[in-house]
């Protein structure tokens, strides 16, 4: 199965887009955002139909995919149906989500991966609560927070897949502007702007076009700029169709007889103590020195076999300090960052890379086989620093 170069910043959602084209030209009549129930005409949906055409661009690189996709609600439960079309080295590529299994289908390879799914990430009602708060926020001259996981509104980040995620969203939130209507896909839309309020080391805004009926997401630019290279994501839909009629076996798809398949479990286990993570934890639970106000809120062990074992603390005020420690095989990698991502830093000795983002800032540095991350919304480059220091290589 071919693996992405790109590290998501939660779950998920897919970020897809066309080549690049200039915005969709404004219709100057339309100067107020909508008024009508957002997330109601959202949660109307009961099947999506579409073709969607998704490019991303790098110093004047562009690479574009085109793919068929059904979509179809149940009862808050999506099932997703994708199949590559082009480009010719990944035609064919299928991928079925049906919320207790995801399938993927390489077609070239004639493999499948089965990967399971104990837990949801963002709910379809969710979906339709947050671009409820993009209109909103036009209306009223208010920030929204990008979520965490689920929508990813914004595009996933350029790096090596470390196996903890960088929170991108912007502690201070989006600004949102509206502009206007426009046709995407034969279809009127809504066109809303989110820049970022404050700066930060990876520099995330977005334009998107909702239908104007149901408030799906047609068309989305994206820009990141990161280490002073920008990368370009746009998404578009050149057709599609809503509350349509899906064939009966759109969701069965099976592959070949004769394909390769292997099966991932991505169970996760929580734990709401210390102790009970650390007695069922094959590895030993990282415990960093933190300002005394911080106290462990939750933990987790992921992965097949465990791989991973996360600690999240708090003080109380909504300020957190996640650490985790995983398997990973990258002997003496500073954290699977690419080199030119980031600050480099020596943690105990190791060396180790310190990132900053809008909402957060993260170092992550390796031990042999053993990589940590520790990510803190709320402390300062000294004691972030301080805090992977009290891991060292424990």
């Amino acid at each position: 199965m071919r693996t992405s170069p790109w590290l998501p910043l939660a779950f998920a959602a897919l970020v897809a887009a066309s080549g690049c084209a200039a915005l969709p030209g404004l219709d100057s009549g339309a100067d107020t955002p909508p008024t009508e129930d957002v997330a109601a005409a959202f949660g109307d949906l009961e099947t999506v139909s579409t073709t969607q055409v998704s490019s991303t661009e790098l110093n004047s690189t562009t690479s574009e995919t085109r793919m068929e996709i059904r979509l179809a609600v149940d009862e808050n439960r999506v099932r997703r149906f994708s199949r590559v079309l082009e480009p010719e080295s990944q035609a064919g590529d299928v991928t079925v989500a049906t919320g207790g299994e995801s399938l993927m289908y390489d077609a070239s390879e004639n493999t499948v991966t089965r990967v399971e799914q104990t837990e949801t990430a963002m709910t379809f009602a969710d979906r339709g609560e947050y671009y409820a708060s993009v209109v909103a926020a036009a209306r009223n001259g208010s920030t929204i927070s990008l979520p965490d996981r689920g929508v990813s509104p914004l595009p996933v980040v350029p790096a090596e897949s470390t196996g903890t995620g960088v929170e991108s969203d912007d502690i201070q939130g989006y600004a949102v502007e509206y502009l206007g209507t426009d046709e995407v896909a034969d279809r009127r839309v809504h066109g809303f702007r989110m820049t970022a309020v404050a700066d930060a080391a990876i520099d995330m805004n977005q334009t998107v076009w909702l239908d104007a009926e149901f408030y799906y997401p047609l068309r989305s630019e994206q820009t990141v700029t990161l280490d002073n290279q920008t990368y370009e994501f746009d998404t578009r839909m050149e057709s599609v169709e809503f509350n349509a009629d899906l064939p009966s076996d759109t969701f069965d798809w099976t592959p070949p007889a004769n394909a390769t398949e292997e099966t991932i479990s991505v169970d996760t286990e929580r734990f709401d103590s210390l102790d009970a993570l650390a007695e069922a934890a094959p590895l030993s639970v990282p415990e960093p020195d933190l300002p005394e106000d911080y106290a462990f809120d939750s933990g987790r062990l992921a992965g097949e076999n465990v791989t991973q074992v996360t600690a999240e603390y708090g003080n109380g005020d909504g300020d957190t300090v996640t650490v985790s420690k995983f398997l990973s095989g990258q002997n003496g990698s500073s954290g699977g960052f690419s080199p030119d991502i980031g600050e480099n830093v020596t943690v105990a000795g190791q060396n180790g890379t310190y990132l900053v983002t809008g909402r957060s800032s993260m170092v992550s540095w390796g031990c042999g086989d053993i990589q940590y991350s520790v990510l803190a919304t709320d402390l300062d480059r000294e004691a972030l620093l301080a805090a992977a220091e009290s891991l060292a290589c424990r």
